[in-house]
């Protein structure tokens, strides 16, 4: 519902959720094996935990740029 709220055109919420997919599934498959790596090479929980804040903390940031009232369209001023 997000790509048809934020876009002015069906090509243009196919293409957005086209390109958010993508990325989605391919930060999510790359996931837990990063989060793997990074617990063998430290040894203990507490960098992978970082790295999953961070990454909550861009999604943040993320979430509330979507959140705004602008269609993709619209030229950044």
């Amino acid at each position: 519902m997000l790509f048809t709220l934020r876009t002015r055109r069906p090509l243009e919420a196919a293409q957005l959720s086209a390109m958010a997919q993508s990325v989605g599934y391919l930060l999510s498959a790359a996931g837990p094996p990063l989060f793997g790596a990074l617990y063998d090479a430290a040894g203990h929980f507490l960098p992978p935990l970082v790295l999953l804040l961070a990454v909550c903390a861009a999604m943040i940031v993320f979430g509330l740029g979507a959140a705004r009232d602008k269609y993709v369209d619209d030229k950044v001023a």
